[in-house]
């Protein structure tokens, strides 16, 4: 099968095609053809490794490869066709049309992969494309996690949402309003994204380009930096009393005071981060995700849609800092 080997830490011109043996599914997994994936902020991370310190770098090379990488495809994300089932599953059939994450098992960037049918994946939105169900699971679940788990959001919040106009950040702004419908939302990202933001739901917008919002005179209820450009420290500046910073790619600064714990200078504003775990559990968000797809209240963003073997010019994409919702790839076209 054709698939983008990972086989040197580097930059987009560590991804080369090449050709995988065809995975066999265990007695637990299917195996799916993958018609769809995506190159994700959390594929790049492990591509340099691309992580805010050296010693991270380290700690992330421990985990997937020392000198080299242990996993042979990245890939987190992907839609395409039940194609085999193993001997001891039910819940699935050969021809169901599956969406879901790998999530740090990799291997999406392939035409083939095995996934545990109890692990992440679930019959595709039946309103959307391969393409776009490709892109829902990485952003999605992502922010549902840090929205709903994690700020707890009732009703009424002033919400900042720095880097509205990432993966992360265009799903945000959609589930804030589902989740606390009375909600404020403040998008933060550059100018030309302004219109999509806020057709999307922002009610305020901030241009980071010409305006630093933290030295503003603001407060919010819940800041949510979804790219790690934003420390703590100075979120406190408009953090009201009792404000929740969600740090999705915590700064270095973040990583220490998390690691130390021992500076109340914020007083009762307080600093959380972590990530959704994905396994079984992540079956009801991703059913939560889609039930809000097929009512047409929430939807996916696409910068751009690659052709698979094209896939490195994704990863330089993810690389711009400037991607605007999701970089999909086509791995198989649907109609073949």
């Amino acid at each position: 099968m054709k698939a983008a080997l990972f086989t040197q830490y580097g930059d987009a011109d560590s991804i080369e095609m090449g050709t995988l043996d065809k995975p066999i599914p265990e007695k637990n997994e299917v195996l799916v053809k993958v018609f769809a994936t995506s190159v994700t902020s959390g594929d790049w991370r492990i591509l340099g490794p691309n992580v805010p310190s050296c010693f991270f770098g380290c700690v992330m090379r421990c985990m997937f490869g020392c000198c080299s990488p242990s996993m042979k495809t990245l890939g987190q994300e992907f839609a395409g066709v039940v194609t085999e089932i193993g001997a001891n599953v039910t819940e699935f059939q050969v021809g169901d049309e599956v969406f879901g994450t790998k999530d740090v098992q990799f291997g999406a960037h392939a035409e083939f992969l095995t996934i545990a049918a109890d692990f992440a994946i679930i019959r595709k939105p039946s309103n959307m494309s391969m393409v776009e169900s490709a892109t829902i699971t990485f952003g999605g679940v992502t922010s549902l996690y840090f929205l709903r788990d994690v700020a707890k959001l009732e009703g009424g919040e002033n919400i900042a949402i720095n880097g509205a106009s990432g993966s992360l950040g265009t799903f945000a702004i959609q589930i804030a309003k589902l989740l606390s419908p009375n909600c404020k939302v403040t998008a933060i990202c550059s100018g030309k994204n302004e219109r999509m933001v806020m057709d999307l739901g922002a009610d305020e917008f901030i241009d980071y380009t010409k305006t630093d919002f933290t030295k503003e005179n603001l407060q919010f209820d819940v800041i949510y930096d979804t790219v790690g450009k934003v420390g703590f420290y100075d979120a406190c500046n408009v953090l009201s009393s009792g404000g929740k910073f969600l740090a999705a790619a915590p700064t270095c600064g973040d990583i220490g005071k998390m690691m130390l714990n021992s500076c109340n200078c914020c007083g009762s504003k307080s600093l959380m981060s972590g990530t959704p775990e994905i396994g079984n559990g992540t079956k009801a968000d991703l059913e939560c995700l889609k039930k809000w797809i097929e009512d047409g209240k929430l939807k996916t963003i696409i910068d751009t849609e690659f052709a698979f073997d094209n896939i490195a010019e994704a990863f330089r994409l993810v690389d711009s800092g400037h991607k605007r919702g999701n970089a999909a790839v086509v791995v198989i076209e649907e109609n073949s």
